[in-house]
């Protein structure tokens, strides 16, 4: 959770010191609190023993962006922590959301240096 506000903080700044618009910081969150949502849900129907969301679900919600609310259902909820093959999906998918977030932050920073 602390990644995701750590992410959050970063792109605010960026975007702040940048001039850039907001609506990508809302781009980011909107993601982020459906993701949180599914994962709430889930849990909810675990505990009835009732149809869960499959776990493919929960990761393609990741990778469109609900990473951060993944981490944080994954931890407020302590929801999929016992389950080292779903960490490991998740942890690769917010590797990558990392590198490809502040690549093009570098870039838009070198073409405006440049």
């Amino acid at each position: 959770m602390k990644l995701s506000i750590l992410y959050w903080v970063l792109l605010s700044a960026f975007l702040f010191y940048s001039h850039q618009s907001f609506l990508w910081l809302v781009a980011s969150v909107a993601p982020s609190v459906i993701t949180f949502l599914f994962y709430g849900w889930d849990k909810y129907q675990a505990s009835r023993g009732n149809w869960r969301v499959k776990e493919r679900t929960l990761h393609f919600l990741a990778v469109i962006g609900g990473w951060p609310g993944a981490l944080a259902g994954r931890s407020l909820l302590r929801h999929k922590t016992q389950k080292a093959s779903f960490y490991r999906v998740l942890f690769t998918i917010v590797f990558f959301h990392w590198i490809a977030t502040f690549s093009a932050i570098g870039y838009w920073i070198w073409l405006s240096v440049s």
